[in-house]
């Protein structure tokens, strides 16, 4: 008897316990993704890389509903996603601000040459 109730008191409890990691995960997942989405919009993807900021805030809103829903595995693959899209966001960002900056170092330098060459210096 004692070993019986052992066991229905593990069969009761492990599955609670292993319902509260996928909360915790899911939450920590949450937290990743909003301070990418918050990352990415200080990096000016809202301007640069629209499309996949509106991808990662798609994904983002999904695992709010899955959240809501209880639905964890869902949640913390949706927020998995929003975190990935985000980064990938403000990535693209960086990078074409990094290529505007440097077309307009280039155009610099050109113009300097041609003054220095027109200058007969």
């Amino acid at each position: 008897m004692n070993g019986r109730v052992r066991f229905c008191l593990l069969a009761t409890l492990v599955p609670a316990f292993v319902a509260a990691a996928d909360r915790d995960e899911v939450f920590a997942a949450q937290a990743r993704a909003e301070t990418a989405l918050t990352a990415a919009d200080r990096d000016g993807a809202r301007e640069r890389a629209p499309a996949t900021l509106d991808v990662a805030r798609t994904h983002a809103r999904a695992g709010a509903a899955a959240v809501a829903r209880r639905a964890w595995t869902d949640a913390r693959r949706a927020w998995e996603k929003a975190e990935a899209d985000a980064r990938l966001a403000a990535a693209r960002s960086r990078q074409l601000r990094a290529e505007t900056t440097s077309a307009e170092l280039e155009e610099a330098v050109a113009t300097l040459r041609t003054e220095i060459v027109e200058s007969g210096e």
